[in-house]
């Protein structure tokens, strides 16, 4: 679990989930409505992922309407089971923080074996595929005075189930709420009959006001009506996903049990 908020619905607490290619998500997450005593959990994977990426404005004078300036999302073709031996070594590495130090990336090479060169040049060949979207500091948004962060949930009337390729305009609204630069991510997810909704982006401002203001833009330009605004009333952990890291074979061992494997989460 990278993310961890309580938010203002009645499914009240929301988890970001990943693990290993090896190893199964659905057995993980009935694992955790086991152990928090759940009532009901929902799995909303991502179907289509159409923007990930943080563009604050610090100085809050941009308009809510404000149309994002960071370059689309682009799928690649490896995925982390693809990588080499060499390369899961630069990726343990660079998913650190950096050393406070005058030559941190010379210090990453020499646990490495190779020059700071070559761990350069690798770290620009990973983002230049894809396999690494960026490697930049993390700016606490709520320090930041960000206070309001609302995970905006949309119903598009012709969703059949979510499904890619269905025949819906889902994709199309898509595009549309990730080119809102307040939005930072955005993304398509399956649906369930007690959730009609598919589309996800997350707003961030100072403000509830701020928020609506750009709620109210995106119901002008789409025409999408049925929506939520999901607070997060608290949040429990915020982290980097880590790669390639025992822990999660260590929580498997300790927390998994067999009826995991085949009982479905209510």
């Amino acid at each position: 679990v990278s993310h961890n908020y309580r938010r203002n619905h009645e499914f009240n607490l929301w988890w970001t989930v990943a693990v290993p290619p090896d190893m199964d998500l659905t057995v993980h997450v009935n694992a955790l409505h086991r152990l928090t005593q759940a009532r009901s959990t929902r799995v909303l994977p991502t179907l289509k992922l159409y923007k990930i990426g943080v563009d604050l404005d610090v100085s809050d004078q941009r308009a809510m309407a404000a149309q994002s300036v960071l370059p689309a999302y682009r799928e690649t073709p490896r995925t982390a089971a693809d990588l080499t031996a060499e390369e899961r070594g630069y990726v343990l590495e660079l998913q650190e923080d950096l050393a406070v130090e005058p030559t941190p990336f010379a210090s990453m090479a020499q646990r490495l074996g190779t020059s700071e060169d070559a761990l350069v040049k690798a770290a620009e060949s990973l983002i230049d595929e894809g396999l690494m979207r960026r490697f930049a500091a993390v700016l606490h948004h709520r320090r930041a005075g960000f206070g309001a962060n609302a995970m905006s949930v949309w119903r598009v009337p012709t969703d059949t189930g979510g499904v890619p390729g269905s025949g819906d305009r889902t994709d199309e609204f898509g595009y549309q709420l990730a080119g809102y630069a307040a939005v930072s991510h955005c993304y398509r997810r399956p649906t369930y009959p007690d959730w009609p909704y598919a589309l996800f982006g997350m707003i961030h401002a100072t403000s509830k006001e701020r928020v609506e203001e750009a709620v109210a833009d995106i119901r002008e330009r789409t025409d999408l009506d049925d929506h939520q605004l999901l607070y997060s009333t608290k949040e429990y952990k915020k982290v980097r996903v880590r790669f390639f890291d025992p822990a999660y074979e260590h929580w498997q061992r300790a927390s998994v049990e067999a009826a995991d494997a085949v009982q479905a989460a209510g």
